[in-house]
């Protein structure tokens, strides 16, 4: 028991840096660590004292503890619906990932039953990373830095941020409902689910020059106030709020965005949309705000016409950091990126590259630190972009970009518990525990 104490004490300090950070749920932190610790204490103290048997039952105690505290919400229920029917709701699997705004009936799991990616996983199971960029693109906020789950699949709408959407490769929606949206197009209805083909949708994998490194916090306040454009690079907007008479129709309503130079629309509550307001002169959005069509505005300054938020243009002095910003700065020249594998069960993923000159890479891949990059087989840098993806840097050429996953962890883990039981054996060899009643 004292042998395994050493290991358990690590695992105890490992606990504590990782219920440290954000991603994991507060109430953790700081009482799970300190209550653990105590346990091992004591267990060490009773077992040096003789008590080994009541030593051993704490010992258990705490590992049952640290394992269920890290547990939870960490399970899900198995799809009860049969794999042919949700066959038959989603057809075949699609290149790309899907988004469920009907999770009360397709979620993450019924996703993979069909085998299809999803954009979300399952169980609250996340990256602290993934959650950050969830939160931005649900809500259009900054991340509140909770540390709770925050995913993307809902019942009900889409994320505020179509274009994050977009930029995830999410290229399959499914809803409860039919979604009015600009780009996404209706393959079926079945038992009153609808699937659309999202055409906006980024490959997997794009290259591009337009970029710079940035601290985290500089990434996050560029993301939450700028927009992806169809070229996607990331533009500052000006952002205003319709909300439609409830007897507009979408042809109608539609008329109305192109004439006043409406884009990028998201629908809200209500009948409410938020915008980009492409043509910004006073006359123009006065005169939308007198729309018929037009119940309300915000935004809108209704008395001169002026934008009540300007967009503010970025300082030229960008916070310096490591992470990259997509799309942050202009790229005039165009490469290539052709993947050849991906969504494979060792989770590799393949690209070819045509870089005309040097770039990066980004792919919308998960990034931590146990995911490698290969350039032509060797070992090439990766960079967290855009709060929770990967980039991997290219030179000018024509080059294989290779993404693999290396369980260093799990290896390391491995490695312990196998040294840990050795010396245990050596351990009892010498002086075999006896367990036995004491007899007075």
């Amino acid at each position: 028991l004292g042998v395994a104490l050493v290991p358990g004490a690590l695992v105890i300090v490992a606990s504590a840096a990782a219920l440290s950070r954000p991603a994991h749920p507060a109430p953790l932190w700081p009482w799970l660590p300190l209550v653990c610790a105590g346990g091992l204490g004591l267990a060490a103290g009773l077992s040096a004292r003789g008590s080994a048997p009541v030593a051993l039952a704490i010992g258990l105690a705490v590992v049952a503890l640290d394992v269920t505290a890290f547990a939870t919400g960490a399970t899900s229920p198995v799809p009860v619906v049969p794999a042919a029917t949700v066959g038959a709701w989603l057809g075949p699997p699609v290149s790309g990932r899907a988004l469920s705004t009907c999770e009360g009936r397709v979620g993450a799991g019924e996703l993979a039953l069909n085998g299809q990616p999803a954009l979300d996983g399952l169980a609250g199971i996340h990256l602290q990373g993934y959650a950050e960029w969830a939160y931005v693109a649900r809500y259009g906020l900054a991340p509140p830095g909770d540390g709770q789950f925050h995913g993307l699949d809902s019942d009900g709408t889409l994320p505020v941020r179509r274009d994050l959407i977009d930029s995830a490769n999410v290229s399959l929606v499914v809803s409860c409902e039919p979604l009015e949206q600009p780009g996404l197009t209706l393959l079926s209805r079945t038992d009153g689910l609808f699937v659309y083909r999202n055409d906006r949708a980024w490959p997997r994998a794009i290259w591009s020059c337009g970029y710079n490194l940035r601290s985290r916090a500089s990434v996050t306040s560029r993301l939450v106030g700028s927009r992806y454009d169809a070229a996607r690079s990331l533009r500052l907007e000006a952002w205003i709020q319709v909300r439609w008479s409830p007897e507009v129709e979408a042809g109608r309503r539609q008329e109305v965005e192109d004439r006043h130079g409406l884009d990028l629309g998201v629908q809200a509550e209500d009948g409410t949309w938020t915008y980009a307001a492409r043509d910004r002169t006073e006359a123009n959005l006065l005169a939308l705000v007198e729309e018929p069509a037009v119940e309300d505005t915000s935004g809108i300054d209704r008395a001169t016409g002026r934008l009540l938020s300007p967009p503010v243009q970025p300082s030229a002095g960008v916070e310096p950091g490591n992470e990259l910003l997509v799309g942050g700065s202009d790229c005039d020249v165009t490469g290539s990126a052709q993947v050849r594998e991906q969504d494979g069960p060792n989770g590799a993923v393949v690209v070819d590259v045509t870089a005309p000159v040097e770039g990066y890479v980004f792919l919308s891949e998960p990034y931590y630190p146990e995911r490698r990059a290969l350039v032509d087989g060797q070992q090439a840098d990766t960079i967290e972009a855009d709060l929770a993806f990967v980039a991997v840097p290219v030179p000018a050429g024509r080059h294989q970009v290779e993404l693999r996953y290396v369980p260093v962890s799990f290896r390391a883990g491995l490695a312990l518990s196998v040294i840990t039981l050795l010396v245990w054996l050596a351990a009892r060899a010498r002086r075999p525990v006896d367990f036995s009643p004491v007899r007075h």
